[in-house]
C-alpha cells in the first residue's frame, strides 16, 4: 500500500478512535482518554510521515523525525509544529501512567486524570486531526 493510501486510512481510523474518546469523556474515563489521545497523535503523525514516502520509526513520539521533515510539510503544519511536537512528547510521556498508573504511589487510574485534563487534550487532538484531513486535501 502507498504512502497516500495509508495516510488516508490513518485518517479514518483516527475519526473512529476521536469518536470513541468522546463517548470515553462522557463515562469520566479520564485516563482511557489520555491513552487513546495518545494513540490518534502516533498515528496521525506516522500518516504524514508515510504520506511524504518515510517509513516511520518504531516508537511512540515521532515529533523528532516530523521535524526533521520541516520543509517538506505542508505550511499550516510548518507553523504548528512547536505545538504538533509539544503534544507528541506530552502523550508519550503520559502514555504508560495513563494505561498502567502511577507504580511508585499507587495512584488508582481513575484518580490520575481529571475532566478539565482530558477535555484539554481532546480539543488539542481535535485541531490535530482536522490539520492532518487538511494537510492530505492540500498535497
Amino acid at each position: 500500500m502507498n504512502g497516500e493510501l495509508l495516510a488516508k486510512e490513518y485518517l479514518r481510523k483516527v475519526k473512529n478512535r476521536i469518536e470513541a474518546v468522546r463517548l470515553l469523556f462522557s463515562r469520566d474515563a479520564y485516563d482511557d482518554v489520555v491513552r487513546e489521545c495518545q494513540e490518534i497523535v502516533e498515528l496521525i503523525l506516522k500518516g504524514m510521515l508515510r504520506k511524504l514516502g518515510i517509513d516511520p520509526p518504531l516508537i511512540h513520539d515521532v515529533a523528532d523525525t516530523i521535524r526533521a521533515y520541516k520543509n517538506r510539510l505542508p505550511s499550516s503544519w510548518q507553523k504548528e509544529l512547536d505545538e504538533i511536537s509539544d503534544l507528541s512528547k506530552e502523550l508519550s510521556q503520559e502514555r504508560s501512567q495513563a494505561f498502567y498508573g502511577d507504580e511508585e504511589d499507587f495512584t488508582p487510574l481513575l484518580e490520575l486524570y481529571d475532566k478539565d485534563t482530558a477535555h484539554n487534550y481532546i480539543k488539542r487532538v481535535e485541531h490535530l486531526i482536522a490539520l492532518f484531513e487538511q494537510a492530505l486535501k492540500e498535497f
